[in-house]
């Protein structure tokens, strides 16, 4: 992660830097790179290019901290935000049925 050192107020870095400790997460499942994932989402958020990337890496690292709720809100969020792929919207449905909510997202 030097180039987030060499230049840390770059938006695209942090995202990079997000999405690889997410993956370090998912393979891993080191719990203290969580804080690595939503440290860099955050930085990340703060340009509007990287806006709903930060919120769709933030509620993946809820899910595999087993936060549910936490992520169903970030998810929903996403959609409120016109995001429409189907991955987003099936970790929506799957973060909905976790909380044992019976109405569909969107609904």
């Amino acid at each position: 992660m030097r180039g987030v050192q060499a230049e840390p107020a770059d938006a695209a870095l942090h995202a990079v830097a997000a999405a690889a400790f997410l993956r370090q997460l998912r393979v891993t499942g080191q719990t203290e790179l969580a804080y690595a994932v939503r440290d860099h989402s955050l930085a990340a958020r703060r340009d509007t290019r990287f806006h709903r990337l930060a919120l769709r890496l933030l509620a993946e690292t809820c899910l595999l901290q087993d936060r549910p709720v936490e992520a169903r809100e970030t998810l929903e969020s996403l959609v409120a935000l016109g995001v429409t792929e189907p991955e987003t919207l099936a970790l929506l449905a799957g973060a909905a049925r976790h909380c044992h909510d019976r109405q569909p997202p969107g609904a």
